[in-house]
C-alpha cells in the first residue's frame, strides 16, 4: 500500500527529530498544519479515517493507466503528483505497470506551483528531466498532464526548469511552450480508466 511511504518518511522523521534535541513526549498530541503549507485543492475521495485518493497516470503498454492511491487527506495535485514520482509499486510493475518519470538514478521531483484563473496548472521539473528525449519524454510529460488535470481544478499545463519555460514534446512530434491538456497526449490516453 502507498501509506507505507508516508510510513517511512514519518519514522525517519521520529529518528531524525529524536537526535535534534528536541523534546520527546509519551502521548500523542494533535499538530495543526498551517494552511499556507497545503498545497492545491482536493481532489477525487475523502475516506474514513482521514484518507482521501488522488488519480495518478501511469503507463502499460505504451499507454497511459489511471491508479487511484490512497494518500493522507486533503488530497491534492501536489500530492498526486509526489505518489506520481515515486513509481508504480511492486503490485502494480507485476501487472506490467511502468513509468516514464526518471526513477534512477535519482527520483523524479516533480512540483505544482498553482492554477491560474484560466485553469492553467504550472509545473515546475527537475534536473533529471535534462536529457530526456522522444517516446520516455513525451510518455512522462502525459502522465503528468493526466495526473495534473485529474481533479478538474487544472485544464492545461504548462512546464518550467530551472525557473524557465520548458518545451512540451507531444506525440505528434511538435514541441511547444503553449499550455498542453489531454487532448494533445490523445494518441497515449488510456483506453480505459481502470487499471
Amino acid at each position: 500500500m502507498r501509506l507505507r511511504y508516508l510510513a517511512g518518511a514519518i519514522g525517519g522523521l521520529a529518528l531524525l527529530i529524536g537526535g535534534c534535541g528536541v523534546p520527546t513526549s509519551n502521548s500523542a498530541k494533535i499538530l495543526q498544519v498551517p494552511p499556507a503549507l497545503v498545497l492545491g485543492s482536493s481532489t477525487t475521495t475523502t475516506l474514513p479515517g482521514g484518507v482521501a485518493t488522488v488519480q495518478v497516470y501511469f503507463l502499460r503498454a505504451g499507454r497511459l493507466v489511471q491508479e487511484l492511491v490512497p494518500v493522507p487527506a486533503p488530497a491534492t495535485i501536489a500530492e498526486a503528483l509526489l505518489v506520481l514520482g515515486i513509481g508504480p509499486t511492486v503490485s502494480e510493475a507485476n501487472k506490467g505497470v511502468t513509468t516514464g518519470l526518471p526513477q534512477t538514478p535519482q527520483q523524479a521531483t516533480i512540483t505544482y506551483n498553482e492554477t491560474n484563473k484560466a485553469g492553467v496548472a504550472t509545473v515546475t521539473l527537475d534536473n533529471t528531466f535534462i536529457g530526456m528525449f522522444g517516446t520516455r519524454l513525451i510518455d512522462a510529460l502525459g502522465q503528468i498532464v493526466y495526473t495534473v488535470t485529474a481533479s478538474g481544478q487544472a485544464k492545461k499545463v504548462v512546464f518550467q526548469l530551472n525557473n524557465q519555460p520548458y518545451d512540451a514534446f507531444l506525440p505528434d512530434s511538435t514541441i511547444t511552450y503553449d499550455p498542453v491538456g489531454r487532448v494533445d497526449y490523445a494518441a497515449i490516453a488510456p483506453l480505459t480508466t481502470k487499471a
